[in-house]
């Protein structure tokens, strides 16, 4: 049941006014203020009180959130540790003061480990899925931006010291073994691997899945038989074959003139 709630610390009589949908005893409220406050005097100088619940809607909740932290002053520095004077989400003025703070901000060994700890067996529904992977659809911050040389050693070493760690080795072993038994990888070639072994089981895979390509010429009738993609991409002078792909996955002509399938 929502409620607005008032934290005190026990120390100097401080306090914070927050909305919650909840009435979980150890949650003290997310005001940056306090939570430095907790971080300083240690959650247990600290003590919670209700002051209002009840079958409120949002609008009705930001309403009572302001009045309350109007009637404590708990704006007020010297009184309390809001910040701003109540009400549900962060203005656009808010969100950029929030984004400011925390630029550069780097986390603790221990506050990582407490962050990977927290996400650890749980498993994402599909619908968050479906939602993340339109959210990154014709996403171009990056496009056509390299890595720095520092940079990508810095991604390098903590994928290596992230692969080290029992936990992930043996996630990732077993995600490995799926793939070799849908068919999706090569047995014997090392996932993560030097480059030589990369090649060499992207090399494998060319030659596993290979299949021959019908060309048809739809002016001159002439039909021509390659013995894979790469050859008729190699025919059309093309340097990849993600055209030739989708013509063949959706039997679309090509240049307004070929017509391709696996034969």
């Amino acid at each position: 049941m929502p409620i607005i709630y008032k934290t005190t610390c026990n120390i100097n009589n401080k306090i914070y006014i927050g909305q919650s949908k909840h009435k979980k005893c150890s949650y003290f409220g997310s005001g940056k203020l306090l939570l430095l406050a907790i971080k300083k005097y240690g959650k247990e100088n600290f003590s919670k009180e209700i002051l209002i619940e009840g079958h409120f809607s949002q609008k009705e909740l930001d309403e009572l959130e302001v009045k309350y932290i109007s009637e404590f002053n708990s704006t007020d520095l010297n009184r309390g540790y809001n910040i701003e004077k109540g009400g549900y989400g962060n203005t656009e003025k808010q969100n950029m003061r929030i984004s400011q703070s925390n630029k550069g901000r780097i986390l603790s060994d221990e506050s990582k480990t407490k962050i990977a700890n927290s996400k650890r067996g749980k498993t994402l529904s599909i619908e968050t899925k479906n939602k993340m992977s339109n959210s990154k659809k014709g996403n171009s911050n990056r496009k056509g931006i390299k890595h720095k040389e520092e940079d990508k050693i810095k991604i390098s070493n903590s994928l290596i010291k992230l692969y080290k760690e029992d936990y992930y080795r043996k996630k990732s072993s077993a995600s490995a073994k799926k793939r070799i038994e849908d068919g999706k990888c090569l047995e014997g070639v090392k996932i993560i691997s030097s480059k030589e072994n990369q090649i060499k089981a992207t090399e494998l895979a060319r030659i596993k899945n290979v299949k021959s390509v019908l060309l048809i010429d739809i002016i001159s009738l002439e039909c021509i038989i390659f013995t894979s993609l790469i050859d008729m991409t190699k025919f059309f002078g093309l340097k990849g074959n993600s055209q030739l792909i989708e013509c063949l996955k959706k039997e679309k002509v090509y240049k307004k003139r070929y017509i391709m399938k696996y034969n």
